[in-house]
């Protein structure tokens, strides 16, 4: 039963992975024929995050990556609403 709940782990992990790529696949690969689409990936990523961070078992865990999902949710639509009106 150990295992169980580290397998709960994992699709959250991946989640978080996920929207750490597009984070820096926008500001390190900035591709101008992408525009924003990598933020708006990451921002659904992050709302699909929470959800299956819920079902973690450890509240360790599970307290420290709703945190973690909840604050790239606040912080991804910023991001993309100054590059909006930046223009990047």
């Amino acid at each position: 039963m150990k295992y169980k709940s580290e397998y709960k782990m994992i699709l959250p992990s991946i989640f978080l992975l996920l929207e750490c790529s597009f984070l820096y696949s926008y500001f390190f690969n900035y591709d101008p024929f992408l525009g924003a689409k990598p933020l708006i990936y990451a921002f659904l990523l992050s709302i699909i995050g929470v959800l299956t961070s819920t079902r973690i078992v450890n509240k360790k865990y599970k307290y420290s990556f709703i945190f973690i999902h909840i604050l790239i949710f606040v912080i991804f639509p910023i991001i993309l609403f100054g590059a909006i009106y930046y223009g990047f």
